[in-house]
């Protein structure tokens, strides 16, 4: 029985291990300013259409923003939707699409 036991844990101890390294080289760079834009237009219709899809896409999103300014500002929107702050995080991500835009 602990036999089993310590081979089950080995294999959750290494998918734990393969998802995390995927997910990592997943965040390797930045993406481009056109799938970034396409993410943010994606999250700001989420938002008022799906909220369920709101989750994958902030994913989405910090992963293509490892490396830049805007990390911060994807941070707080993703605070706000914790919260349930709906409002506030359509505000602050119209905010972070001006920016963007503006470059």
């Amino acid at each position: 029985m602990e036999a089993l036991l310590a081979d089950l844990l080995a294999e959750i101890a290494e998918l734990a291990a393969t998802g995390n390294a995927g997910r990592m080289a997943d965040r390797g760079a930045a993406a481009p300013p056109a799938d970034v834009a396409a993410i943010l237009e994606k999250l700001a219709h989420a938002l008022e259409h799906d909220l369920g899809a709101a989750e994958d896409l902030m994913e989405q999103l910090r992963g293509s923003l490892t490396d830049s300014r805007y990390r911060d500002a994807v941070a707080e929107i993703g605070n706000k939707l914790d919260r349930f702050a709906i409002d506030d995080a359509q505000i602050q991500l119209a905010e972070l699409r001006l920016l963007m835009a503006q470059g």
